[in-house]
């Protein structure tokens, strides 16, 4: 049986600082069907010139768009690979990424798609922390977004029937995709580093992560209130949406933004009371109350954080 095709594409806007680190983890894999799309959004910095150095090795694309989703339905359109994937133009693949994830989903033909573990990075490359993933949990991913998403590797035929990106969501679309993934069959995991995130200081802005709390209500929402939602899903739905406020929650205290982050954590009891026994809400809630001034403190003592599933993009 001839290896399949995979297809990756990775969304840019002024990215030159980066974008060459991730290209050539891209190129540096050891799989020999590659395709590599980058979809750069109209850059105004020196990304075209690193892209043109590259340029017999993939191919891009410079034209406007709405955001990531849609810079990424785009690549995937004008891809041809039965496999597909998209990293980050600050993001990086480990060396062996794709072959073992090829071949996991070879080995797993029932599987919608497969992913692996994803430490996170700081602006010079180092080690900082790790993605907390584990073993697929369809009623997991259903409120909360605990894959790393430039380490999953996805079945062009299970995206189709998903229906894409959805190109309304400027930084939870791969949570809102998982989800779509995880109703048509499981997952599956491969405890292997497959790829790195990197988070520095033009990771996010505020308005991003408070943006990204909303729309995780607004995808969790969608999909436990959905007539069709399977069967074996119902029983998890309020213990869903208590998972999608509680990040919601997060996601406004990491932007200081406390009395809101407190209102979406008292919603998120009132949907799953067994929430106020677990860590995330327990931290949250009390360091919530410290003021903004002591957790600036605080934080500035931490290294580099999880983005938590917040996209980047240099957009308003």
């Amino acid at each position: 049986m001839p290896l399949p095709l995979v297809s990756i594409v990775t969304p840019s806007l002024n990215s030159a600082t980066w974008i060459r680190a991730t290209i050539e983890s891209v190129l540096a894999q050891d799989y020999p069907r590659l395709e590599f799309i980058v979809m750069d959004g109209g850059s105004t910095d020196e990304t075209h010139d690193i892209l043109r150095t590259f340029a017999d090795r993939l191919t891009w694309y410079a034209e406007p768009d709405s955001g990531i989703s849609q810079a990424v339905n785009r690549g995937w359109a004008r891809s041809r690979g039965e496999i597909l994937a998209w990293i980050g133009s600050d993001d990086l693949y480990r060396p062996g990424a794709v072959t073992a994830a090829v071949a996991a989903l070879m080995a797993q033909p029932a599987t919608t798609a497969v992913y692996g573990d994803c430490d996170v990075i700081d602006a010079q490359g180092r080690v900082a922390g790790r993605v907390p993933t584990g073993p697929f949990d369809r009623g997991r991913i259903l409120g909360w977004n605990y894959l790393a998403q430039p380490a999953v590797f996805m079945r062009r035929t299970a995206l189709a029937r998903a229906g894409w990106l959805d190109e309304s969501l400027l930084n939870v679309m791969d949570h809102d995709l998982w989800i779509k993934l995880a109703r048509q069959g499981d997952m599956a995991y491969v405890p292997m580093t497959w790829a790195a995130v990197r988070v520095h200081s033009q990771t996010v802005t505020n308005r991003q992560v408070r943006r990204a709390g909303e729309e995780t209500i607004r995808v969790v929402t969608r999909a436990v209130n959905d007539p069709a939602l399977p069967a074996a899903w119902q029983p998890l739905r309020m213990h869903a949406l208590g998972e999608a406020y509680l990040r919601a929650g997060m996601c406004f205290y990491a932007a200081s933004d406390l009395p809101p982050a407190r209102t979406y954590l008292r919603q998120a009891l009132r949907c799953a009371p067994g929430l106020a026994l677990d860590g995330r809400f327990v931290r949250t809630w009390f360091s919530s109350w410290l003021g903004a001034r002591l957790i600036a403190r605080l934080r500035s003592w931490r290294r580099a954080p999880h983005r938590g599933g917040v996209e980047r993009r240099s957009e308003a």
